[in-house]
């Protein structure tokens, strides 16, 4: 076996001195590492053999070109740290040293300062885009992938088909581009391209000049459809949000340590209503964007809470900004892992959307969005009543802070955050980060029988695969194929072959369920579910249809469809939760002390938000922490 000429981190210690920061050497490690790495992969193995011949000479000539000045003491500096990993044991000067010390610390320096303002910039337009269209491009680029939208292509007519071609035309003929394609489901053009002939800004500089030839360059992008995984605004959006929360907790510590006065408790009051009424949170999304609305109203609750309701709200809000932080971040962190194997070609991008009917009726209402219903009626009959008995405007006006279910969203989105973060830590590709949010209200779960019944599955078997979906208490559905018989006792009703799997699946929407679509390519279906897993096969074409996107082996459909178990009785316990707090909370806002009411009805809500919001992230972290089964025998009858 070949002996390793990466020196180590103590001999590359010895060749800076010791006002150098170690971590500098731990850079040069890593550098060395990462050289090897990649001649070992492009086949230099013979370049590395000779690379131990070649070291007596290295080490005269560029000792020699130190010592009589022929090369410049900067250029020999960064030349022995690139070539670290081939040639140990030169040794040089002590000032071609420390040049190069200095000279690789102020490079890093400057490209850590010069990277401020761009990134700023590009998080400022994100968090500022208060538009009903969104009006910023998303652009992410990686292993020689592009992802951009495209201006005026959101619909079917023959303008916007027009349109693509001409951008894929204009794209496709630039030196350095392989190819270039528009993915019909996310609205983008994939490009992929030689990073060493062309560059982003030559793509979005032709795409750009397109649009302005069709008069597109002004149009806006639909808030409908899910952020790019890739895209860092949702990330700039929760870094932003927890750190204006931590303002907040030290705000309302000082607002303490100092007895300062607080604002008034009314002000709280218009910051209350999208919480109470769903309705009122759709009319703000569709008017600034579902992004924005989260920041902004984060930003004022963040401030006002601060000011007046004491150290615990915002700090539980701080929790759960933390929380989402967690999330967005493995999410862009499974792309990034996945791309290349998701977008391996032209081929795997999508030319036509799924083409079907919209659902055939709303969906149906969890145990949060029905208690929600209830508090938004109850709310405001509770204040009057509250004001008829106490003749105090305030205590009306606490009664209706208490009655936001906080611990109702909250211990949902615990579960959530932390599910999708510790899947996509398996994982599993959440393009819709939204998904997770809606396990809980799955009521059928329908399977296409060739996930199961794939030669490139392994454990476990198809019978856990089903008996964790009857698990859940959702009625399931499985296509009917002639190699599926042994399974039929497992599941509530085999689906016909004749009639697509879409069809299906509008047909169970209009009974009034809502339904999870586990299939391997049925693109239709998955785009009809409100819950799409997709199981492509080996190198096969992505359904960008699906919500979630697992690898080929149903281990990951197992721990799906485990989430799908526990996430309803999650959401029942922080409804029960929110009710305590919400009761308690009214009950102080009543009959308690007239100059503390207000925090201490507040307190009492947020109180069990923190109860459900611990409860709900420890479930998500039980649940994705099982070990998936090994093949079992098939068992019949109804496991609930």
């Amino acid at each position: 076996m070949e002996r390793s000429v990466l020196p180590s981190f103590s001999t590359l210690s010895r060749m800076f001195p010791p006002s150098t920061p170690r971590h500098v050497a731990g850079a040069a490690l890593t550098s060395a590492r990462m050289i090897r790495e990649a001649g070992r992969r492009a086949g230099t193995g013979a370049a590395l053999l000779g690379a131990r011949g070649m070291t007596a000479a290295a080490k005269g000539g560029l000792s020699l070109a130190a010592s009589t000045g022929s090369i410049p003491l900067r250029t020999v500096g960064a030349a022995a740290i690139a070539a670290g990993s081939v040639l140990p044991g030169v040794e040089l000067p002590v000032a071609a040293r420390e040049e190069a010390a200095t000279t690789s610390v102020v490079r890093r320096g400057v490209g850590l300062v010069t990277g401020v303002p761009r990134n700023a910039l590009g998080a400022g337009r994100a968090l500022l885009d208060l538009h009903p269209r969104r009006q910023r491009r998303q652009v992410w680029a990686e292993h020689g992938h592009a992802y951009i939208d495209v201006r005026g292509i959101d619909g079917d007519g023959r303008e916007a088909r027009d349109l693509a071609g001409h951008a894929t035309a204009a794209v496709r003929h630039l030196r350095g581009v392989r190819w270039a394609e528009i993915n019909a489901v996310t609205g983008q053009m994939l490009v992929a391209y030689d990073e060493r002939r062309v560059g982003v800004d030559r793509l979005l500089a032709t795409i750009r000049k397109v649009e302005d030839d069709r008069g597109t360059s002004e149009e806006g992008f639909s808030w409908t459809r899910p952020a790019h995984p890739g895209d860092g605004a949702p990330i700039a959006v929760a870094t932003t949000e927890l750190a204006v929360d931590c303002v907040a907790v030290l705000a309302a510590v000082a607002e303490k340590v100092f007895a300062l006065p607080p604002v008034p408790r009314w002000i709280r009051l218009p910051l209350a209503l999208p919480d109470l009424s769903p309705g009122v949170r759709r009319r703000i999304d569709h008017r600034i964007g579902p992004i924005e609305t989260e920041l902004v109203l984060a930003l004022a609750n963040a401030v006002v809470h601060g000011m007046s309701a004491g150290i615990l709200p915002p700090a539980v809000d701080a929790l759960y900004r933390s929380l989402l932080l967690g999330e967005t971040w493995s999410r862009r962190q499974v792309w990034r892992r996945r791309e290349p194997e998701l977008c391996s070609g032209s081929a795997c991008v999508p030319a036509e959307a799924p083409d079907g009917p919209p659902r055939p009726r709303p969906r149906p209402g969890g145990p949060v969005e029905k208690w929600c219903r209830v508090v938004e009626s109850a709310a405001l009959g509770a204040a009057a009543a509250t004001l008829a008995l106490t003749r105090q405007p305030g205590r009306a006006g606490d009664t209706i802070l208490v009655m936001v279910p906080k611990a109702a969203t909250y211990g949902r989105e615990g579960f959530a955050a932390v599910t999708a973060w510790r899947l996509a830590g398996r994982g599993i590709l959440p393009l819709d980060a939204g998904a997770y949010r809606r396990l809980d209200r799955v009521s059928a779960i329908v399977i296409d029988s060739a996930v199961l019944r794939s030669g490139h599955l392994p454990a476990p078997t198809a019978g856990a695969v089903l008996d964790a979906a009857r698990a859940t208490g959702a009625k399931v559905f499985l296509t009917d194929r002639a190699n599926v018989a042994d399974l039929r006792p497992l599941a509530d009703e085999m689906l016909g072959a004749g009639t697509g799997l879409a069809a299906h699946v509008r047909r169970l929407q209009e009974e009034g369920q809502t339904v999870l679509v586990v299939s391997e390519a049925d693109c239709a279906a998955l785009a009809a579910a409100d819950v799409g897993v997709a199981v492509p096969a080996p190198g096969s074409a992505t359904c960008w249809s699906g919500d979630l996107i697992c690898r080929a082996r149903t281990g990951d459909v197992w721990y799906v469809l485990r989430a799908v178990a526990a996430a309803r009785p999650v959401s029942e316990r922080g409804v029960r939760l929110a009710q305590a707090g919400s009761a308690l909370g009214v009950l102080l806002a009543f009959a308690g002390p007239r100059r503390t009411s207000g925090p201490g009805a507040i307190t009492a809500t947020y109180l069990a938000a923190l109860l459900a919001l611990l409860w709900g992230a420890a479930t998500g972290l039980l649940v994705t922490m099982e070990t998936a089964p090994m093949p079992i025998p098939l068992r019949v009858g109804r496991v609930r």
